[in-house]
């Protein structure tokens, strides 16, 4: 079978977006390759073929790539998105070859494109998984003087970047306010690790009759502000002051991930998730 990669499907006739199916056949039909010829090349049956280009299913994420190599579509084309690249030399000197193969040898490659870019896919998708860690969030943000109340609401739970802080992290909470200032900044979060205990000079996050705040130990063991503008006041005997966690440093925007990253990160922690929910989440 020769394949003739000068020929474009002419798409002037239809009007608005082609729908993915519909390029498909066209881009197949200009290459004069047939439905049974293209299963054949990806290893999928004649109807696979017929569902892909009459939109009753789409190709596996894998699988594009290759489709796109054997009818010479631009993927951006394929899926009408804006911004299409023209091949780089390399790629079209790689096409080059791959037309020159017979339908074995092309069969052959397509397998160990389809094989490695499974690889791929599963190595980058096993290092996320190593590099990231979830979270729980405490439901009460943190002040300096009088905190926020402890909520009845349940916990949630996120997912950040593992760092040399983060990874000795149980959770995260919130700042409220600009009271710890230039120490902690309203709005953003802190890591914490759960403990009762913390030495001079640590920063703990403690449970109070006024809500969630954090302080400072100071060498008699006692708590006071980290904003020396705004003391904390002695507290009695009576009043609850029970030690959480210690502060260990904040949350930055690069142990975020992208807003890319977060369908694959949601479904790689999907189990840890639903432990999570089952754990902490009220019915």
């Amino acid at each position: 079978m020769e394949i003739n990669p000068a020929v474009k499907p002419d798409i002037t006739d239809y009007s608005g977006m082609l729908q993915f199916g519909r390029l498909m056949k066209l881009h197949r039909s200009a290459m004069k390759i047939t439905q049974n010829e293209l299963a054949d090349m990806l290893n999928v049956s004649r109807n696979t073929i017929i569902n892909w280009e009459t939109d009753k299913s789409k190709p596996d994420y894998n699988m594009i790539p290759v489709l796109c190599s054997i009818l010479h579509i631009q993927f951006q084309e394929l899926f009408n998105m804006e911004g299409s690249q023209e091949l780089s030399a390399e790629e079209i000197r790689v096409l080059d070859h791959f037309r020159c193969l017979n339908p074995a040898s092309k069969q052959a490659v397509v397998n160990l494109v389809v094989s490695m870019a499974d690889a791929e896919n599963g190595s980058s998708e096993e290092n996320m998984k190593n590099n990231y860690k979830l979270f729980y969030v405490r439901p009460a943000s943190a002040q300096a003087g009088t905190g926020d109340d402890i909520p009845d609401e349940s916990p949630s739970c996120t997912i950040l970047r593992k760092t040399s802080v983060s990874d000795r992290a149980d959770g995260i909470v919130r700042v409220n306010g600009s009271s710890m200032e230039p120490v902690y900044h309203d709005g953003e979060y802190v890591y914490y690790i759960n403990t009762s205990y913390a030495d001079p000079g640590e920063d703990v996050l403690v449970d109070t009759d006024e809500g969630v705040v954090i302080k400072r130990i100071d060498k008699k063991h006692i708590l006071f502000s980290v904003n020396p503008r705004l003391p904390y006041p002695k507290k009695s005997e009576s009043d609850l002051l029970v030690i959480r966690g210690k502060v260990i440093g904040a949350v930055y925007d690069s142990d975020r991930p992208q807003e890319k990253e977060l369908p694959i990160l949601n479904r790689l922690f999907s189990r840890e998730i639903q432990e999570f929910n089952e754990r902490y989440i009220q019915a």
